[in-house]
């Protein structure tokens, strides 16, 4: 269960339209802490069906105001999943899924490339969930995590070419993420397991690690991060020797921070201004000064808001 050291103050991002927005995520920016997020609406041009639209806005006091990143085509109205890669200027790489009727596919989009799809063993597979690796600068755009036929996590590798072509199956799971911790890859991965679905039928499970070796291979016994915690989504962020990990729990939402995943986390708990709201999207963004902090309140609701928290990066063992 969470510690509950402290309470983490969280304030609302003045966006317009919040109830449209269904994914957010932190990356470094140029003058601070950047917060992506997406709406997804009707086509308003002649083509008809559905477009995503991804755009910025600094998170710092005085920041620049929203600015649109990218608009994905698509056919059928749910939002797809994204990841987004740091970048020395926006706007910031991406890979998301795009539905192909019963399947789903994978696609990269930089500031240089137009829309690349993945390649897989099979033109009959299909993958969600895709992830960039994170905490590595050389390695961001080299390692793409997806879940393949919503079972298994899958690696994909990029060629020399700039291709991806998928690597190996990773785990049985619903959920994952690699990072860079120190000179260690470390692969984050939700378990599912009975019990009730939150929100729009998110599945409740456990929080899994384990150590990825040569070719990133898992090796050792993978353990659990949070041990008797329910965990619906996660992420997880590192900086030098640092780690966090930001988890929506059957409980609330959880920062849990450390120096090592080899003794127990010290976990944190969010101010609540009003009981019962779920929150949903977490993203974490750790850096040399402090920890931030993003959600979704009530997503797909009238009263659904952004949140956004800090918290400084202090020694863990103190």
């Amino acid at each position: 269960m969470p510690n509950a050291t402290i309470q983490i103050p969280l304030s609302a991002v003045p966006l317009e339209d919040a109830s449209a927005i269904s994914r957010v995520q932190l990356v470094p920016g140029e003058k601070g802490v950047a917060l992506l997020y997406s709406m997804t609406r009707a086509s308003s041009g002649p083509r008809r069906g559905y477009e995503t639209s991804i755009s910025s806005i600094g998170t710092m006091s005085g920041a620049q105001p929203s600015s649109p990143l990218w608009v994905i085509s698509q056919m059928l109205p749910p939002p797809p999943s994204w990841d987004a890669a740091p970048a020395p200027s926006p706007p910031y790489p991406i890979v998301y899924e795009k539905a192909l009727g019963a399947t789903y596919a994978l696609v990269l989009r930089t500031a240089k490339r137009a829309d690349a799809a993945f390649a897989g063993d099979s033109p009959f597979e299909s993958f969600t969930r895709p992830r960039f690796v994170k905490g590595s600068e050389d390695d961001h755009l080299r390692v793409v995590t997806a879940i393949c036929d919503e079972k298994s996590a899958v690696l994909f590798l990029q060629e020399p070419d700039g291709r991806y072509q998928k690597h190996a199956k990773l785990c049985d799971c619903s959920d994952a993420l690699i990072l860079k911790h120190g000179d260690d890859f470390i692969l984050f991965y939700k378990v599912t397991v009975p019990g009730p679905v939150r929100g729009k039928l998110l599945q409740p499970g456990k929080l899994m690690y384990v150590k990825l070796g040569k070719d990133f291979a898992p090796g050792g016994v993978p353990k659990e991060v949070l041990p008797g915690s329910v965990v619906f989504e996660f992420d997880a962020a590192a900086h030098e020797s640092n780690l966090a990990i930001l988890a929506t729990t059957r409980a609330g939402t959880v920062l849990a921070l450390g120096s090592s995943l080899l003794v127990p986390l010290l976990e944190e708990t969010f101010e609540e201004k009003q009981k019962g709201e779920l929150a949903s999207s977490p993203s974490v963004l750790l850096t040399d000064s402090r920890v931030d902090v993003a959600m979704i309140e009530s997503a797909q609701t009238r009263q659904a808001r952004v949140l956004i928290g800090s918290v400084a990066a202090a020694d863990p063992g103190h």
